[in-house]
């Protein structure tokens, strides 16, 4: 067996496994295609159950947000607003008290 006849069996050998390597690599192809084409129902409901999922928390939160937050925050507000009001009432006393001699 000559180099060229080496040459020549290498070239054959090389190009069928090409050719196997090609065919794999369709068959593969084919294969995810039709696996994506099956899920894709699948992925639909799941879309659609997250939607309505994400819906649903929006009006958690709205409702959370106008039956509790908002009554805490104007609690607290009316509170802070009490306790500013009285500092500024006790602190104009205290100066008037010490105007007339009274209070020091």
């Amino acid at each position: 067996m000559t180099l060229a006849d080496i040459r020549d069996l290498a070239i054959i050998v090389l190009a069928v496994i090409m050719a196997l390597q090609s065919l794999v690599m369709l068959v593969a192809g084919l294969v995810m295609i039709r696996t994506a084409a099956s899920l894709k129902p699948r992925v639909e409901d799941i879309l659609t159950n997250a939607q309505r999922t994400a819906a649903d928390i929006r009006g958690t939160v709205r409702f959370t947000s106008d039956q509790v937050a908002r009554p805490i925050i104007r609690t607290i507000a009316v509170i802070a607003g009490v306790r500013k009001g009285g500092a500024v009432l006790a602190n104009r006393l205290l100066r008037r008290g010490s105007r007339d001699g009274r209070a020091r």
